[in-house]
């Protein structure tokens, strides 16, 4: 039987030479990203593994506040659909941004797109599977 994930966590700690604060963060980063995404697919077979996350994470972090000496990790709040609403807009003239590419285009011959053309190449962009608009990850974050 494979073992869970704190008793891997528990092995490593008590074995490993290489545990150190940025290598708890890092395991702890990866555990937090591997339980946000079994919370999403609200799988019941998935419960057992969330338990087991959840649980290993208490340990890793009670192991890190005890390697880093401090009484409490600092906590990171997420930010809020009605939050990301009242956020001003960057504007770009602020800052030194160069949007020219990494390559030479020099050669390259000027494409002009008609408006179906655009329209189709953002469409095809947008299917993605790595891209998601901004008004699809607020409302799965307001359905969450």
């Amino acid at each position: 039987m494979e073992k869970s994930y704190l008793e891997r966590a528990k092995q490593w700690i008590d074995n490993a030479d290489d545990v150190d604060i940025d290598s708890l963060e890092a395991t702890i980063g990866r555990f937090t990203v591997e339980l946000e995404k079994l919370k999403f697919s609200n799988s019941i077979q998935d419960a057992s593994k969330i338990k087991d996350l959840s649980e290993t994470l208490v340990f890793l972090k009670d192991k890190l506040q005890e390697i880093a000496g401090v009484d409490e990790l600092p906590t990171e709040t997420p930010i809020t659909p009605s939050q990301i609403k009242s956020m001003t807009p960057v504007n770009c003239e602020d800052f030194r941004f160069d949007p020219s590419p990494l390559i030479d285009i020099s050669d390259s011959p000027i494409m002009v797109l008609s408006a179906e053309e655009k329209a189709g190449a953002l469409a095809s962009i947008r299917q993605l599977p790595g891209i998601i608009s901004g008004q699809q990850l607020v409302q799965k974050n307001l359905t969450v």
